[in-house]
């Protein structure tokens, strides 16, 4: 079974899982719940394009973009992203 895993980038893009399990480091302090949420809420999409939309963030990929992106490619190679589920 393969997921792609969202959450985790996102929280160590804003500095929330930096260490490994049982570390800390020097001069850190807890992150209280209240200071998550609040970093979530100013990163939200939520609502950005109406309150019926169901595409959220890919409302950003238009034509002009598909088109950029592809000027980029260099070489037909594709990567996946997903990650195995470990048990």
């Amino acid at each position: 079974m393969r997921i792609i895993l969202t959450l985790f980038p996102c929280l160590m893009l804003i500095g929330l899982a930096t260490c490994l399990p049982g570390e800390e480091p020097e001069g850190a302090r807890k992150t209280t719940a209240e200071e998550v949420q609040e970093i979530l809420d100013s990163v939200s999409n939520w609502g950005r394009w109406g309150e019926d939309d169901e595409l959220g963030t890919l409302n950003l990929i238009t034509p002009r973009r598909r088109r950029q992106a592809a000027s980029l490619v260099r070489a037909g190679v594709s990567i996946s992203m997903a990650h195995d589920v470990i048990k």
